[in-house]
């Protein structure tokens, strides 16, 4: 393990424990920053920070955020702003460089964290010296859209604690010196930024946890429309983080998608019996592969149903994106 990517000395073994930053990006939510502030400031984990990064906003962000520095009950809280808006990568480059903790936690602007949100993830961390990212679990909000069912089930790592390929960006935690050797990167395409760097720390022989004691609440603003654009934009991501990590074109789930998209021109060369066959064949894999991935994320059997529908057209649109980025070349 690098030096520069290693636990501080006697990290796992401190007495005293770590100061952990929490870096909060908003851009034009005023709205929303009382309720995640409020769960932020109640955390149990002690020393804490928290940073919020106002990417550019022109609404009244800036004077919420006065006005709600002043109930942060002897948190260490900090405003940095932009003057334009700069991206996610910029703003977490942003609070990166002025977080002062061994841990710096993110979550969104329109979550909850449970008390012991951060707690868990610093936790699992120290307990893991290898580890450079901790992620948690994401939890829908109190009577959720079919839309956000199917969003975050999407998102869902899974019900057990271990190691994990990646983590979602409204729950997750780094080593300071991970992110300070590695910051984020400013032209990362939507959606793939994370990724990116999940798959940075995996290069330099560092490993990725998930802890289900992380919590929040996604109270994120669905529906069937911006759901599906979502998942058209996480499909240009792809292409672009694995073309960086020459990672190949696209993930495996892929192919059976792609399978299925180029299975009727099988009517132009083949009888229609085989063609209809052929077709029915490549459906009723697609099917089979969105059940086991939902299954696999920890999704009950009633939940993995009632999305099932919307959650192939949200496949089907990250490949369309995926196909579009290829298409257009921006894989670069």
């Amino acid at each position: 393990m690098s030096s520069a990517l290693a636990a501080p000395a006697g990290l796992a073994h401190a007495t005293a424990a770590p100061l952990a930053s929490v870096v909060l990006i908003t851009r034009n939510r005023a709205g929303m920053l009382a309720r995640c502030l409020r769960t932020l400031f109640a955390q149990t984990w002690r020393p804490l920070e928290i940073l919020v990064v106002d990417d550019g906003s022109t609404d009244a962000t800036p004077d919420e955020l006065a006005r709600l520095g002043a109930t942060a009950g002897g948190v260490p809280f900090r405003v940095l702003r932009h003057p334009h808006n700069r991206g996610i990568g910029a703003a977490r480059n942003t609070g990166i460089a002025a977080a002062q903790g061994e841990w710096i936690a993110f979550t969104d602007d329109d979550c909850e964290a449970a008390p012991d949100w951060l707690t868990a993830l610093v936790r699992t961390g120290l307990a893991h010296p290898d580890a450079a990212i901790v992620g948690g679990a994401i939890d829908e909000p109190p009577q959720p859209t079919w839309a956000q069912r199917a969003s975050e089930g999407l998102n869902h790592l899974g019900a057990t604690a271990g190691e994990a390929r990646a983590v979602v960006g409204c729950n997750m935690a780094f080593r300071a010196g991970f992110l300070r050797a590695h910051p984020f990167d400013e032209g990362a395409r939507s959606y793939a930024d994370e990724l990116d760097r999940c798959l940075v720390a995996r290069a330099h022989g560092l490993r990725i946890r998930f802890t289900p004691e992380a919590r929040v609440v996604h109270h994120h603003r669905h529906t069937i429309g911006s759901f599906l654009r979502q998942q058209w934009r996480r499909g240009a991501g792809s292409v672009w983080v694995r073309a960086r990590h020459r990672a190949g074109v696209w993930p495996r789930k892929n192919h059976v998608v792609a399978a299925l998209a180029s299975s009727p021109l099988a009517f132009a060369i083949a009888p229609p019996s085989f063609a209809g066959g052929l077709v029915a064949l490549c459906g009723a894999a697609f099917i089979a592969q969105a059940i086991a991935l939902d299954r696999r994320r920890g999704k009950s059997w009633r939940a993995t149903a009632g999305t099932l529908p919307l959650v192939l057209a949200g496949y089907l649109a990250e490949f369309g994106g995926a196909l579009h980025a290829l298409v257009r070349g921006r894989r670069q």
